[in-house]
């Protein structure tokens, strides 16, 4: 996320921070303070923030989002680790659970069609290159431990 310092901006806290974040804020108001305005000076100063969507059970630390294709909105994207921690399964690893799930599972054509179908959902599915700096390398999918409740559908599951 691109931070400038912006002289008499008007702030809004968006949550109470901690320890660790009062002293954060601290500093960088310090280097704030110190900074000048002549642009040919050597000091710069960059934050990266890391957002982590996580499933929690207290509503006291939880902070809401919203997930919107707005192209207004501010963009929140997901790196390739945290794309790779929401979909861990390769397609081998999702036939293992489908297989120990179902009594009925068989690799046939109806299972093809349903999985197809359910590929196209992205909050199921994602492609990802092999090679993520090239572009012409071999794509792979990767899946959502959630497509199981979809197969639920389709599927009898075992005792």
């Amino acid at each position: 996320m691109p931070m400038a310092f912006i002289r008499d901006f008007h702030t809004a806290d968006a949550i109470t921070p901690n320890g660790e974040e009062r002293r954060l804020l601290k500093y960088l108001k310090s280097i704030q303070e110190d900074a000048t305005e002549d642009i040919t000076s050597d000091y710069s100063l960059t934050l990266e923030v890391d957002i982590k969507l996580k499933k929690g059970t207290s509503g006291n630390e939880l902070t809401e989002v919203r997930i919107t294709n707005d192209p207004t909105a501010t963009p929140v994207l997901l790196a390739e680790k945290d794309i790779l921690k929401k979909f861990p399964w390769e397609y081998k690893k999702l036939l293992n659970h489908l297989s120990d799930r179902y009594t009925d599972f068989l690799q046939n054509k109806r299972f093809y069609s349903i999985k197809r179908t359910l590929e196209e959902n992205p909050n199921l599915c994602r492609e990802r290159y092999l090679n993520p700096g090239n572009p012409r390398s071999p794509m792979k999918r990767f899946y959502n431990p959630n497509i199981l409740k979809e197969f639920d559908n389709h599927y009898t599951k075992k005792s």
